[in-house]
């Protein structure tokens, strides 16, 4: 299938890029959406032509992005991602934080099991298909496909915000399913996050 890569053109982007590409384009045909940096329009770039391709070729398509070359260690990590109330492994380190989360992609976007997201965004209805949401409607860490009735619906909203956590919250108020194939109970409120956390980190032996 089509996948939509955004790319921070930063050494850490560009070494991220490589490292993505060379597993998605066993199963994929990427399209790399580059960004000067600072990166200024966030995920803007590279979702715009998510939503083109969609609806011009009428087919589902994925949506991922350099995740770690804005900030490669967050700075919330320490009370998030490898916080006491996570079970993170004791050998991770905290470039871990981001590094997980693409490994994450790697299980969830290739085989068997993207036939599975590919299963949760076949319909009319206008879907979108991440791993994990939660009441709030968020594409936690922002990767997912998108089915062309999703990209249409999309469109009449999206646009360039100076605010980065829009493109993960930009659903929120528009009538797009949002299926969570690994949670669907991923909320906000969650004591730092905790639950979203622990489902991530399982995927370190994956």
């Amino acid at each position: 299938m089509i996948c939509i890569l955004g790319c921070l053109d930063n050494k850490e982007g560009i070494e991220i890029c490589n490292e993505m590409l060379e597993w998605l384009e066993k199963e994929h045909s990427v399209f790399v959406v580059h960004q000067e940096p600072p990166g200024k329009e966030f995920e803007y770039p590279a979702i715009s032509k998510v939503l083109d391709c969609s609806i011009q070729l009428n087919e589902p398509v994925l949506y991922l992005h350099t995740k770690g070359a804005g900030n490669p260690v967050p700075t919330c990590y320490k009370e998030r991602m490898m916080s006491p109330e996570v079970n993170y492994p004791k050998e991770a380190t905290p470039e871990d934080c981001q590094r997980i989360v693409r490994m994450m992609w790697k299980k969830e976007f290739t085989g068997d099991r993207l036939k599975d997201y590919l299963n949760a965004v076949n319909t009319n209805e206008p879907t979108v298909a991440c791993p994990m949401t939660g009441k709030e409607r968020l594409t936690w860490q922002n990767g997912w496909i998108i089915n062309p009735a999703g990209a249409k619906e999309l469109s009449k909203t999206f646009h360039k915000d100076e605010n980065r956590y829009y493109y993960e919250c930009m659903f929120q108020n528009i009538p797009i399913k949002i299926k969570g194939l690994v949670s669907e109970d991923c909320n906000l409120s969650d004591y730092h996050h905790a639950k979203l956390w622990n489902l991530i980190w399982t995927f370190w032996n994956k």
